[in-house]
């Protein structure tokens, strides 16, 4: 017994790091090619050896593998809010291990093939629903660990992130079946079918990949830009210097920047957190500084974020998000905003629409209410924010180029990326701060997330984050220039706007609705099973 235990932790621990490797190693993707198999291993010993408490052992031994691969993964939250890491990582460890226990007690009651065939489609509804809900974080969805293998991945274009999950899924059944039947010892033929199967499997895309990867070719038509890193320390400086010494800094590297003549200066997520309200924006004293250095470049325009409000005179239309204007009566909506500014008075404006949770919003308010004291105030920013609800992109004043700004949290998620482009997005500049979790992955992981999103819709990128890392990354998802963690300075550098639409920013994560359904089907007939053998004698 203590033998068997000791195999199963060890083979627990083993999934758990293999999982989490991509998020702590840069470049070790395919190690998740591997990490199911150990758990699943652990399925068939206890299924076949038919012990007393399997599903409470199963359970046990599968909350570490998860707990693994979220703290490991996702340990740097801690530096923002210690209660944010331990819950994100708690809740998730529980969400990913309950999917595990569904498909061990199909294993259980209807076999090996039927556990795995549901297997597949269940994990990736998963990984879907759970980016529907308002405690969304994808972070480590299984397409992801590929972020710094881009090479590997170009087929994205064609599926998004979901196709790299379903990639990995059917790469450890495979590896699994040939494990399980090996343990026979005898040669069948199926066997060998099974071992083609994987090596096409895995070889084959990635033989597609690379030739995409080499033969790939932007269009030239080159964008000039100008990205500027500030590096002001998010906790001691950025909500308590001077606005106007912040934006000293910012016109300072802008300065310094304006002899290559861009046609874009790009500032940090947040570099106005003040709250301006858009009602007066035009006329805001930041705008107008902004405006006074443009007009030694008229042919540029100021992308930068800002923190913005709007006024409800006496309430009027306020909402669950609204927060009271002292003893005036009055209320306001708070927006974590991205600004477009010329030399004319007109201001673009778009309204951050993906939040963080727990930092910019309390998830299910109506639930969570109680618990709202505790929420951490990660932004320097309080209350809940509002959002708008349809991607909007800025053209640019004087060659109508054609920008779409994600903010932040917005670039982790490849379908609001591509409801830029679909809006007619040629570039993409993300905007963010980064700033939170100190010199940990969490900024780096951040970063190679935009590489993804560049590969799904071929579109170039200028990254500008306040503390780095700030980068240039082109259509195929290389990141060709960059200015490091906690370097204060500016980038120049020409990018490719492109008008081509992929299949997948056409069809957005069309893999995950396929397989959410398949799995709702399919766990529908299991239940049904279930019922029936549970009430059929009767």
């Amino acid at each position: 017994m203590e033998n068997t235990n000791l195999k199963h932790f060890s083979l627990a621990t083993l999934s758990g790091l293999l999982l989490c490797l991509p998020w702590v190693i840069p470049g070790s993707g395919v190690a998740v090619f591997l990490g199911f198999v150990p758990i699943l291993i652990i399925a068939a010993d206890l299924v076949e050896k038919n012990k007393g408490n399997s599903t409470l052992r199963f359970t046990i031994f599968t909350l570490i593998s998860m707990f693994i691969w979220n703290a490991a993964s996702l340990w740097w939250l801690v530096n923002a809010s210690i209660v944010a890491a331990i819950a994100v990582i708690v809740v998730y460890t529980l969400l990913m291990n309950s999917v595990l226990i569904w498909v061990f007690t199909i294993y259980k009651r209807f076999g090996r093939n039927t556990a795995l065939i549901v297997f597949i489609p269940l994990w990736i509804s998963f990984e879907y629903l759970m980016m529907q809900t308002q405690i969304s974080r994808p972070w480590i969805n299984l397409g992801n660990a590929f972020a710094n293998n881009t090479t590997l991945i170009q087929w994205y274009e064609y599926t998004g992130i979901f196709g790299g999950t379903l990639w990995v899924l059917a790469i450890n059944m495979l590896i699994f079946y040939l494990y399980d039947e090996s343990k026979n010892f005898r040669f069948q033929y199926k066997q060998v079918y099974k071992f083609v199967s994987l090596v096409i499997i895995i070889f084959l895309p990635i033989l597609f990949s690379v030739v995409r990867y080499y033969t790939y070719r932007e269009k030239v038509s080159p964008v000039r830009i100008a990205i500027l890193q500030p590096n002001i320390d998010s906790y001691t400086e950025k909500y308590k210097m001077p606005i106007r010494e912040q934006l000293h800094i910012l016109l300072a590297l802008a300065d310094q920047a304006r002899d290559y003549n861009p046609d874009y200066f790009i500032a940090p997520e947040t570099s106005l957190p003040i709250g301006i309200r858009e009602e007066t924006l035009s006329n805001h004293f930041t705008i107008e500084l902004l405006r006074d250095f443009l007009a030694q470049s008229p042919n540029a325009e100021f992308v930068i974020g800002a923190t913005t409000k709007i006024i409800l005179p006496n309430g009027a239309g306020k909402t669950i998000i609204s927060q009271s204007l002292g003893n005036t009566g009055d209320y306001y909506n708070l927006f974590n905003s991205a600004l477009q500014i010329d030399t004319s008075l007109n201001v673009d404006i778009y309204h951050k629409s993906r939040l963080v949770p727990g930092v910019e919003f309390l998830p299910y308010p109506k639930i969570l209410s109680v618990i709202e004291s505790l929420v951490p105030d990660f932004g320097g920013l309080s209350g809940s924010h509002g959002t708008q609800h349809d991607r909007e992109i800025f053209i640019h004043n004087k060659n109508s180029i054609k920008a779409g700004v994600p903010v932040c949290y917005e670039s982790v998620y490849g379908d609001c990326v591509a409801e830029f482009v679909k809006c007619g997005a040629e570039i993409l500049l993300i905007i963010t701060n980064d700033g939170w979790w100190g010199d940990t992955q969490g900024h780096r992981q951040h970063k190679s997330l935009s590489s993804l999103r560049a590969i799904e819709s071929r579109r170039s990128i200028a990254r500008s984050a306040n503390t780095g890392i700030s980068c240039f990354i082109n259509q195929r998802g290389d990141v060709t220039l960059f200015l490091g963690w906690d370097e204060r300075g500016f980038i120049t550098g020409e990018i490719n706007a492109n008008d081509y639409l992929t299949f997948y920013v056409k069809n957005g994560d069309y893999i995950a609705r396929i397989f959410t359904a398949i799995s709702l089907v399919l766990n529908l007939l299991i239940i049904g099973s279930f019922i029936k053998k549970r009430f059929g004698k009767d």
